[in-house]
């Protein structure tokens, strides 16, 4: 220390008792011990929400993936267990009169605490002997499960537009 510091210290704490000096000492120790314990506590959760981040992208690309080649049961991992048989019983049928092209991601919306997040994605489709394309706009509404991992707990489609007579794609994302 130099002795313009020690100066400013000593005026600083002139006419207070040694122990007050002390214990004010320790005190701003435990709180700069304070904010960096917040500071790794900060960083670790920053970690936690960046991993669920990655986790994410790999569910979601996994799942379209799957539909887009007919990895149905694949694709019903990422849903809760109760949905499943539904699930698979819709996919399979509406699978036999449509051929999916491609699956883009358009955007995510994640939540605030990185437990839930909304995709938009955009499917890209033809009926079997018809060879005009359609798309339709989907978002899906994924939900962070501890033990579970991302879990696809709803679909909707953004934009609407007429099923055709031989079966409506909906069911297929």
């Amino acid at each position: 220390m130099t002795e313009r510091a020690r100066d400013v210290t000593a005026r600083r704490h002139q006419g207070q008792p040694l122990e007050t000096r002390r214990r004010s000492a320790a005190q701003r120790w435990g709180c700069r011990g304070l904010l960096a314990l917040l500071g790794v506590v900060g960083v670790a959760c920053g970690a936690a929400v960046a991993d669920r981040g990655r986790r994410l992208g790999e569910a979601v690309q996994d799942y379209n993936e799957s539909l887009r080649w007919g990895r149905h049961e694949r694709a019903a991992a990422y849903l809760p267990d109760a949905e499943r048989p539904a699930f698979l019983g819709g996919k399979r049928a509406a699978a036999d009169g449509l051929q999916v092209h491609d699956l883009e991601l358009r955007g995510v919306q994640t939540a605030a605490d990185g437990r839930s997040a909304v995709v938009r994605v955009l499917l890209t489709f033809s009926r079997l002997g018809d060879p005009r394309l359609e798309s339709h706009l989907v978002d899906q509404r994924w939900r962070w499960q501890d033990l579970a991992g991302w879990q696809l707990i709803g679909r909707s489609r953004v934009v609407e537009q007429p099923a055709a007579s031989r079966g409506d794609p909906a069911t297929l994302y």
